[in-house]
């Protein structure tokens, strides 16, 4: 039987390809990531599909930021479309959201990378102190002084940490 039936990659014509290797992150890694790759996506498909404008919910993109999508980017997109195909008015609710997503994003373990064996303490404090930060931020509807003061932090001490971390300061800005 030949290797391509096999479902074996031929070694020499994989290093012919293979020029520059490019390492992408998956999403759930990149959570700050999520809210303008969604915004993205809506605003593609609603053009595309020639639909009123759609915008999410606080809520519904909370849920969408806790989801940890093992189909990565193209997971994302699709529930986009599916949001946008299925939308009844002009504002996208959490019960919107795919009962998959909605469900395993209350479930989810928000550290479940920080934790697996072999991870530092101090890699698994960072990612905690991410993910709090993240969702206070989101809870509070990117209101930096509630977000702060429900973090114990002050309003300076939050800034710091956004920028410690990467994490936009406002919904859909990098």
């Amino acid at each position: 039987m030949k290797p391509c039936r096999m479902g074996i990659f031929r070694p020499d014509l994989y290093y012919r390809l293979k020029v520059i290797h490019i390492a992408v992150p998956p999403l759930r890694s990149m959570r700050e990531d999520i809210t303008p790759v969604a915004g993205h996506f809506l605003e593609q498909f609603v053009r595309e599909l020639g639909k009123e404008r759609l915008e999410l919910t606080a809520e519904a993109m909370h849920c969408l930021e806790r989801y940890d999508w093992p189909g990565n980017i193209r997971e994302l997109a699709h529930e986009m479309k599916r949001l946008v195909v299925l939308a009844r008015g002009p504002l996208v609710t959490e019960d919107d959201i795919s009962p998959e997503i909605r469900n395993a994003s209350r479930t989810s373990a928000p550290l479940s990378s920080a934790l697996s064996p072999g991870a530092s303490l101090k890699a698994a404090i960072e990612e905690l102190e991410r993910h709090m930060v993240q969702e206070e931020l989101v809870a509070s509807g990117y209101n930096q002084v509630r977000a702060a003061r429900r973090l114990g932090l002050s309003r300076q001490g939050l800034i710091k940490k956004l920028k410690c971390h990467g994490i936009a300061p406002r919904a859909g800005t990098t």
